[in-house]
């Protein structure tokens, strides 16, 4: 199928089965965050990208994949902009009440910052970010301490850590997962229950007339 053009999609863990292939090998993928560890450690030359979704990769980018389980979406309204149109998207998306992951992964990474990449530059940035990330401008920071030009920093650091420099910053300062869900307050079952059962008062002013 490959060979003949098809494009290869897969959503959550479904991108280990294309990266047995080989076909990945030197592209960019993208996984849940929790196989993360276990993707790097069985596919090294495969660049992982966990603060996309989705991500296509290839000549024609012919791989299409997307995070999480519940991002299958992502990949269904990515495939629909790309075959059909962006206003085709839009519409499936109003009409079905899909939302876009514009964020990627990085609101519900559970930090755990990768340490064993053997790279001496990219670790002293780390070791300074994880005591620095409240100055202002702490990429640019890193770059000029690192004596590389930024851009070339930046994809330095993105290919050893797999995620970019910015993402890592953000995670120092929140220090936890889940921080744009943990960052509001959550209605309990019993407030839903409530709202939901509730009879609205235009309608209850209607029946007793």
């Amino acid at each position: 199928m490959h060979r003949k053009g098809a494009l290869l999609c897969s959503a959550c863990s479904g991108v280990l089965l294309l990266a047995e292939t080989g076909l990945l090998d030197g592209q960019d993928a993208t996984i849940h965050w929790a196989y993360a560890p276990t993707f790097r450690k069985n596919f090294p030359s495969v660049r992982l990208c966990l603060d996309k979704v989705p991500v296509a990769s290839g000549q024609r980018a012919q791989f299409v994949m997307s995070g999480a389980s519940a991002s299958w979406h992502d990949l269904v309204l990515c495939l629909v902009a790309r075959l059909v149109g962006p206003t085709a998207a839009q519409a499936i998306s109003k009409f079905l009440l899909l939302q876009w992951h514009r964020d990627g992964q990085t609101p519900y990474l559970s930090f755990q910052p990768k340490l064993d990449h053997g790279d001496a530059a990219v670790l002293a940035s780390q070791e300074w970010l994880a005591g620095h990330f409240s100055v202002a401008g702490p990429v640019e920071e890193l770059a000029r301490r690192s004596g590389l030009p930024e851009r070339s920093f930046k994809r330095r650091f993105t290919r050893r850590r797999g995620i970019h420099p910015w993402t890592t910053s953000n995670a120092c300062a929140c220090r936890r997962p889940n921080i744009g869900l943990s960052a509001r307050k959550r209605p309990s079952m019993r407030s839903v229950g409530r709202s939901a059962t509730k009879t609205p008062r235009s309608s209850a002013g209607s029946s007793n007339a």
